[in-house]
This record gives structure tokens, sequence and C-alpha cells, in this order.
């Protein structure tokens, strides 16, 4: 008898702690539903003029997203997430833009938008964005204006409008030689804020501006515009807001036309682009704000994610590290937030301390010119052409209260 009660109470711990594991299996929290998605959308040139800057933004954001993935994604309220970014082709165009955007939102449904880089694109999404209140952090870097009475959207690179001043006067201080200048860039929105920004920080500093030449995006003959030019022989070409694609045939045909004088590109122009359809010999000392693994000036953080980059992709693109930070931006607004809540991460993302970037400390600011601290403000790079490479001098402060504009592509 014994022996039987000895039996059933064996058998009862052993179905009890059967039970007692099957209960600590399904209702742990250990045993949490699977990862969900937070999807990102992505419209940035992939084809086109700006395809090399597209397609370096679209590379930087998947690495970011990568590391982000592998690191276990962010936790909100308890409950893990991992990223999905869609990357969709805007062909460096407005009109292309709004088609990315309206797919993207009400098609892919996705939750946060980065991109546009250009400025046209980004003013012909910002009524559907923010009416959508979809946080949107840009890469655009001309536009003066893109900021204000936007709600939802913020600015990760640095404009013209800010930093042009510094890079400027970097120029004039090592090359007092430079005194007049035209400036070149393309006939759309983005090529217009490129001119006031860089005309602007050159005629505060004494720089004659001898005036402005805007193309079409897609042009490939230049003789008229260099044929002006040369009849005015400036010291330096200023060439911000010229992509590069038309920035490469415009510099092999001036010079072949006799231009001698300096170049200089308040943007990034990638050596490996422009030399092979330039001539390698045209674009040496070329002054310019893109950067590369190279040079006294590169930041310790920026020469790893360049070691990084190289092994995903197995090349170094200049304009990608200017797109990196901004998928980290996003993601330390959604973690601040603890929410997907567009106005939460909004909010979040404005009260953000000073941070840490690959390009050194990053903050929000803008306020006095935007009626919000929408723009971030970072070190930005002096480069120069040398050798086929790319070679960073050094890093200079952005300043946050530009000079008055002079509204330079509004002259006849």
């Amino acid at each position: 008898m014994r022996g039987k009660m000895r039996g059933r109470g064996i058998c009862f711990s052993v179905a009890f702690v059967f039970l007692a594991g099957l209960m600590f299996v399904l209702f742990s929290p250990a045993q949490a539903a699977e990862p969900k998605t937070i999807l990102i959308g992505d419209s940035n040139p992939l084809t086109g003029g700006g395809a090399y800057w597209g397609i370096g933004s679209k590379n930087a954001l998947d690495l970011a997203m990568d590391k982000c993935n592998k690191a276990g994604g962010v936790t909100i309220k308890g409950q893990q997430y991992l990223f999905k970014i869609i990357h969709e082709d805007d062909k460096y165009k407005g009109s292309e833009a709004v088609k990315a955007i309206n797919k993207l939102i009400f098609t892919d449904k996705v939750q946060f938008i980065v991109g546009p880089l250009g400025t046209a694109a980004v003013k012909a999404v910002q009524p559907i964005t923010e009416a959508q209140k979809m946080v949107m952090i840009i890469d655009t870097y001309a536009g003066p204006d893109i900021l204000r009475n936007m709600n939802y959207t913020f600015r990760a690179m640095v404009p013209p409008t800010h930093f042009a001043p510094s890079f400027f006067k970097w120029v004039k201080d090592k090359h007092p030689q430079l005194k007049t200048l035209i400036h070149i860039a393309a006939n759309d929105a983005t090529g217009w804020g490129a001119t006031n920004g860089d005309n602007d920080a050159c005629h505060a500093l004494g720089m004659k501006v001898l005036g402005s030449e805007f193309f079409e995006r897609g042009s490939t003959d230049f003789t008229a515009m260099v044929t002006r030019i040369l009849s005015q022989n400036p010291d330096f070409l200023s060439m911000g807001g010229s992509p590069p694609g038309e920035a490469a045939l415009l510099i092999k045909q001036a010079r072949e036309m006799g231009y001698k004088g300096r170049i200089i590109h308040s943007g990034m122009l990638e050596p490996s682009q422009l030399g092979p359809i330039a001539g390698w010999e045209n674009i040496e000392g070329i002054i310019q704000t893109g950067i590369g693994p190279e040079g006294p000036g590169v930041p310790k953080a920026m020469k790893q994610y360049f070691i990084d980059y190289e092994a995903k992709y197995g090349n170094v693109n200049s304009f990608a590290p200017y797109i990196y930070d901004m998928f980290d931006i996003l993601v330390m607004g959604i973690k601040k937030a603890n929410s997907l809540d567009s106005t939460k991460v909004r909010d979040a993302i404005e009260q953000m301390d000073e941070f840490d970037t690959i390009w050194g400390k990053a903050r929000w600011g803008g306020k006095e010119l935007y009626g919000n601290n929408h723009q971030l403000f970072r070190p930005t790079p002096v480069s120069i052409i040398k050798d086929k490479k790319l070679i960073c001098l050094e890093m200079v402060t952005p300043q946050e209260v530009p000079p008055p504009s002079q509204e330079w592509h509004n002259r006849k």
C-alpha cells in the first residue's frame, strides 16, 4: 500500500513539474512575441546625375540599420522591434520624389522617412509628409527656408547657409589670392540655395561675386556658359549645387577651353567619379567639403566608419558618411520617446542633448533662423583632391546665424 502511495506521489510530482514547466513556457515574459518590424522609407536618386550621392545614401543607411538590428534593434514598452528600409529612386527630381513618397507612405505604410537629398525633392514632398505627421529626416544641403513652418522635418545635413561662412573663410585664409568668383549650379531649388549660401558667405568675406550661372539638369554642353565665364576671368569657379555628373563635364569643357583658375565645390565630389570624365589633371587641387578615409582632419570615429563601409561594399563613397548618422538619430529619437507615435518621436528628437556622431559632437539648433531647432550642427570637413585621392585637411565649425542673404539667384 505504501508502495502504491509512493508511486502515486511520484507521478503527481512529475505531473506537477510538467504542468509548471508548461505554464512557464507559455506565459513567461521571456517568451515574448517575435520581433516586430519598423518600416522606414528612403527616397534618394539611384539613377541620373545625383546617383553617386543616392547610392552612397542607400548604402550608408543599410550599414547603420544592419548594425542596429544585429545589436537587437529597439525595445518599446517590452516589445522588440527590428528595422527594415524600403528604398525608392527619385531620380533627383521633385516630381519623382512625390511618386516615391506617396508609394512609401500610402502603399508600403512606412512609419518614418529618411531623405530626400535634393532641395527640390524635399520641397515637393513636404506638403504630403507634414500633413501625414510623418517625421522626415532630410539630407539636403540647400534651401534656407526648408525648415520654416515645418513641424516634422529635421535636417541632418549642414547646409551652405551655415557651413559656407566657415568653409570660405578657410579658403580665404589659406589662399588669399582668390578674390573673385563666378558661381555655377543647377537651375532649381537645390542650385539656388547653394548659390545664395555660397555667394552670401563670399560676399561677407570681401570676395567679389562676378556673377552666377545656372544649367538645366542633364545638360552636356556648357560651351556658351564657359565662354561667358572666360570673358570675366574669375579667380575661381564656385560649383556648390552642381551634381557630380554635370560637374565632371563642365570641368572638362572649362579646362579644354582654357580656364586656368581654381575650382571650389562647397559640396561633395568623389575623385573616382570625376577623374575618368573630367580628366585627372583637371580635377587636381579641387577644394570641397567631401570626406574620405585619408588626411589629418579625419575624426577617429569616421575612420572606423570607412573601414566598416569598405568591408561591406568594397569601395569608398565620399557622400555616404553624411547620411550614416540620420538612421542613428531616428533610432535615438524612438528610444527616447519609447514610442512609435510620430509626434512623440518628433518631440524626443527636439529634446536631445548634445550627442556623438562620426563627425564629432552634434546638437540641434536654428531656432533664430527657422523658428524651430530642427537643424543639425556638427563639424564640416575641408578637403582637397590630391593624386586622385580626397584628403581631409581640417574640420571647421558651422555658423548658426548666417550673413544676410542677397538673393543672388534672382539677379539677372
